[in-house]
């Protein structure tokens, strides 16, 4: 039997259904550290059974809270994921794209009022366990309500991008409590965080991210900043720089980054949470690339990794704490701490929402691209990762896997528009460097290759207009007119003794419609392999098939 059916039915009997091929993503592959001190999360628990099928409006609001939380909203009812049904309606109506959040005892609903970015919005909070309002927040003028968060269960939170503060409004009686100067010109979804017990929060002032006692507002320490990046270029590279003290305290632990990288990474925040138990931060940002970044309470930088992830609008970044912190949901994808890979990911549709949250460290809840209308559960295959991890670097079990090198072959379809070696040596080169990331190198007469199958056409011919500024919309007619260039790639990996392909992509790529230089048979085409061979150093790969039809390929993704 060929080995990706049999893996496919391997990855259905973990997962119990669903459509499932195999996995498709990749870290930076480093030593694990589960030896040294702080580096040693806890092993995930066996799976406990949970059964859900709920449905969902595929384009209607659905909130998830934290780990644990007995309840999720879709639209405007309130579910009960143990039961399996309905636990109440709630009043009145809650619109479509705002801003909702859940408590992390799952008591209390609260969204806003408005859809995203106005002023003046209103805030309500309902009870989940009787759909009644408990408390309305009017909105302010001149204030945008970018941030909206549950503290000890009691206090909601509200700040945005206009006002240097937070408002905290106690839920039970609906009264207004003494506002949290964050010091910062504006507050904004991503780039603040409040501890599990409130006690502290997190928020990126002057170009630090700053931890600070909310009683006071004292600062308590700076983050050290990250490590300097390149865009899809292998793995962070450290550059010494001194970290600048917060009001005469010494420099958080672990510095060594770049203050002035720290400036754009901030910047880029889409995600900033608190662990469970307090005691670290993990943060997403989208420069230079997507990437992890993990501090503890005192500022030390624990772990810096970029994260090869589906290619996204760079505001659809979430992220989540398995609760044993033993890794993180980002994006749809589960990232292993010591591995620092994906083990297992969700590819969203596109159009549609990712809605995938994790219930414990065992448990996936989502609407999965099998069925988008239903929210279901899926055991996580630990045990069946773990196995496949155990030969990840042991060449001789493995088909494709870190260390293990592999030949690239292309062939044209048909004439090329210009150097074929030229463009031979771009595509595979492309090919290389993404391979590399995941310690894979390229070496000629490997059992396992990618065929690369290559062509190229002419696509619309449109009129060339020329324009004096970015917002000089119409231009002027040139009366010229210029031919687009358009190219297909299909990357198809094979194994000596595989009778059937282990992965196949197809690439589309069209030259660019604005140019800065002249506009010429060559600049065009020369914007159609750009956009090709960055598609290529994005490629969604796997970076595990093994030898052993018992073992799963990593990571396993839903598609």
């Amino acid at each position: 039997m060929l080995h990706s059916i049999v893996r496919l039915q391997i990855v259905l009997r973990c997962f119990i259904a669903g459509i499932l091929l195999l996995g498709t993503s990749s870290l930076k592959l480093t030593a694990a550290e589960s030896g040294k001190p702080g580096n040693s999360p806890q092993e995930a628990k066996p799976a406990e059974a949970l059964e859900v099928r709920i449905p969902i409006d595929s384009k209607g609001e659905t909130t998830f809270g934290a780990a644990a939380c007995p309840v999720i909203v879709t639209g405007s009812q309130v579910w009960d994921l143990r039961r399996g049904e309905i636990q109440a309606e709630l009043e009145g109506t809650v619109e479509q794209n705002v801003i909702t959040v859940l408590s992390d005892d799952g008591k209390y609903f609260a969204a806003a009022m408005k859809s995203k970015n106005q002023e003046n919005t209103p805030v309500c909070v309902w009870s989940t366990e009787t759909g009644k309002k408990v408390c309305e927040i009017p909105g302010t003028p001149k204030r945008f309500a970018d941030l909206i968060v549950f503290s000890k269960n009691k206090l909601l939170i509200l700040g945005g991008r206009s006002t240097p503060d937070f408002q905290v409004w106690n839920i039970e009686d609906g009264k207004q409590a003494k506002p949290i100067d964050v010091k910062a010109k504006r507050v904004e979804q991503g780039k603040a965080a409040f501890s599990p017990d409130g006690e502290q929060f997190l928020s990126v002032v002057d170009d630090k991210l700053t931890l600070f006692k909310t009683a006071t507002g004292k600062a308590l320490t700076v983050m050290s900043p990250p490590r300097r990046m390149e865009r899809l270029n292998g793995p962070a590279v450290a550059v010494p720089q001194p970290v600048r003290p917060v009001r005469g305290k010494p420099p958080a632990a672990g510095g060594g980054g770049d203050p002035r990288e720290a400036v754009f990474v901030y910047a880029w925040l889409q995600a900033l949470k608190f662990s469970p138990d307090g005691t670290e931060i993990a943060a997403v940002s989208t420069h230079p690339q997507p990437r992890l970044i993990v501090w503890d309470i005192k500022g030390k930088i624990l772990f810096d990794e970029p994260l090869s992830l589906p290619s996204m609008a760079f505001w659809e970044h979430s992220l989540q704490w398995l609760p044993n912190k033993s890794g993180w949901l980002v994006s749809g994808h589960i990232i292993d701490r010591t591995l620092k890979r994906a083990v297992v990911g969700v590819r969203k549709k596109f159009g549609e929402d990712l809605r995938v949250w994790l219930y414990d460290d065992n448990n996936l809840v989502g609407a999965f691209p099998n069925n988008s209308s239903q929210l279901e559960a899926y055991a996580i295959p630990w045990k069946e990762i773990r196995e496949s991890i155990s030969t990840l670097n042991d060449t001789k079990e493995t088909l494709l896997g870190p260390g293990k090198p592999v030949s690239i072959k292309i062939d044209f379809a048909g004439q090329v528009g210009g150097d074929a070696a030229q463009t031979a040596n771009e595509i595979a080169g492309a090919l290389g460097q993404r391979l590399q990331r995941d310690g894979i190198k390229v070496a000629d007469g490997q059992e396992t290759v990618f065929h690369l199958k290559f062509s190229e056409q002419a696509g619309d011919t449109l009129p060339i207009y020329e324009r004096q500024s970015p917002f000089d919309f119409r231009g002027n007619d040139t009366g010229r007119k210029a031919t687009e260039r358009k190219g297909s790639l299909v990357v198809e990996l094979t194994a000596k003794g595989e009778e059937a392909s282990l992965w196949r992509e197809a690439l589309d790529a069209t030259s660019a419609r604005s140019f800065k230089e002249d506009i010429n048979d060559v600049n065009i085409r020369k914007t159609m392999l750009e956009s090709l061979t960055r598609q290529i150093r994005e490629l969604y790969l796997p970076y595990y098939i093994p030898k052993d039809e018992q073992r799963l390929a990593l990571p396993v993704v839903f598609q």
